[in-house]
């Protein structure tokens, strides 16, 4: 019965978000020539340069002066040492990993669905994150999948009382990502 619960909860939530996702034209695109994908952002976003894992990694404008958190959305790629691993297998090591390093650490839901033809792991959750001294309530959503032997983890933080207005946004990126095999 909980398998059955998960596959109507992942596929609702798959076709939800497709529905959701029209990409305007105005929007930047980024190719990645390292890891073979795409994606487009607002180009309202603020696009920093990738880092050695970090391959796309943009912020929300500020909303005004005193705004010291900006919603943030990046994509780190991992090549593994082998291409036979699945995500699935992975989930309570990942979980238990975020338990352990996060402080508050909740968690809201974790389910599957299939993006760029991958079994793709969704974990939401809401912690508290400490930066220059001040303690920020954070609302995540994650999500990874295993690609031709590369680990994607694409991230969305948000401050929790930023989250239903960025949201979108980051679920529009997301659904954007395309891998080119």
């Amino acid at each position: 019965m909980k398998l059955l619960v998960t596959l109507v909860c992942s596929a609702f939530f798959a076709v939800a978000n497709a529905q959701n996702t029209a990409i305007p034209d105005s929007w930047e695109t980024l190719e990645d020539t390292t890891y073979h994908f795409s994606l487009r952002y607002p180009p309202t976003w603020y696009y920093k340069l990738p880092g050695t894992n970090t391959r796309f990694f943009v912020t929300s404008p500020k909303e005004n002066d005193a705004d010291k958190f900006q919603e943030n959305v990046n994509c780190i790629v991992r090549t593994l040492a082998s291409s036979d691993i699945r995500i699935k297998d992975a989930e309570e090591a990942v979980l238990s990993t975020l338990r352990e390093k996060l402080a508050k650490f909740n968690l809201i839901s974790t389910t599957y669905i299939t993006w760029n033809q991958a079994e793709t792991m969704r974990i939401e959750y809401t912690c508290e994150q400490e930066a220059e001294g001040t303690i920020y309530p954070i609302h995540m959503v994650q999500y990874m999948a295993v690609v031709d032997g590369r680990l994607f983890t694409f991230t969305f933080t948000s401050h929790t009382s930023g989250f239903a207005k960025h949201i979108e946004y980051a679920n529009k990126i997301f659904w954007s990502l395309k891998i080119k095999k």
